[in-house]
C-alpha cells in the first residue's frame, strides 16, 4: 500500500512528463530576424567598391534600363518556339498518316 501511495504521489507531483532521459525545457525562444534591404544605388556602389564593372551588371533594374530581354521574355520565346515546332511535327505526321491511309485504301481497291 505504501508503494502504491508513493507511485501515485510521484505521478501527481510531476509538472511535466518528459520521455527523454535528460531534463528538457518547453520554453521556446523566438528571435526576430530583421532584413536590411538596400536600394539599387547602394547595391551598385557596394559592387563597384568591390571592383566589379557596373556596365556588366545583370540585375533586373539594369536589364530594364538597358532594354535587354529579361528571363521572362526569354522563356516566352522558348515556349513559342517549342509550340511552333510541335505544331509543325503534328501537321507533318497528319499528312504522312493521310497519305498512308490513301495508299491502304488504293491497295484494298486493287484486290
Amino acid at each position: 500500500m505504501k508503494k502504491l501511495l508513493l507511485i501515485l504521489l510521484c505521478l501527481f507531483s510531476l509538472n511535466t512528463i518528459t520521455y527523454a532521459s535528460f531534463p528538457t525545457n518547453d520554453t521556446l525562444i523566438i528571435k526576430q530576424d530583421s532584413l536590411q534591404s538596400e536600394t539599387t544605388v547602394q547595391y551598385h556602389q557596394r559592387m563597384e567598391s568591390m571592383g566589379f564593372d557596373i556596365n556588366l551588371c545583370q540585375c533586373i533594374d539594369c536589364n530594364k534600363f538597358k532594354g535587354s530581354k529579361t528571363s521572362n521574355q526569354t522563356s516566352k520565346t522558348v515556349t513559342r518556339t517549342l509550340l511552333n515546332v510541335g505544331l509543325f511535327l503534328l501537321i507533318g505526321i497528319l499528312i504522312i498518316g493521310l497519305y498512308l491511309f490513301y495508299l491502304i485504301l488504293s491497295w484494298i481497291g486493287d484486290l
